[in-house]
């Protein structure tokens, strides 16, 4: 279920701007809006960062369950498809 105040926050005009053009913002706001505890900790014991996980870089014959673990959440919080593999 999307969360309005994290909905709010990720469509600001500047925001959406900013993101759209710095990949260090976008991570910044997946970090402060939509990564898990649990999530965090499974990008390290995994040996991969966000930046991978956005650009592709997933190795191994589970990547789309990897993906599909962080993506489908950040989608729900944000009630849209925003994230895809």
């Amino acid at each position: 279920m999307s969360n309005p105040l994290i909905v709010a926050a990720w469509n600001d005009p500047d925001a959406v701007a900013a993101r759209e053009q710095d990949e260090s913002y976008l991570v910044q706001q997946i970090r402060k809006y939509l990564l898990t505890g649990e999530q965090e900790r499974t990008l390290m014991a995994w040996r991969l960062s966000i930046e991978d996980l956005l650009n592709g870089r997933v190795p191994g014959p589970a990547c789309e369950r990897k993906y599909k673990f962080f993506f489908d959440d950040w989608n729900d919080k944000l009630g849209r498809e925003e994230f895809k593999f």
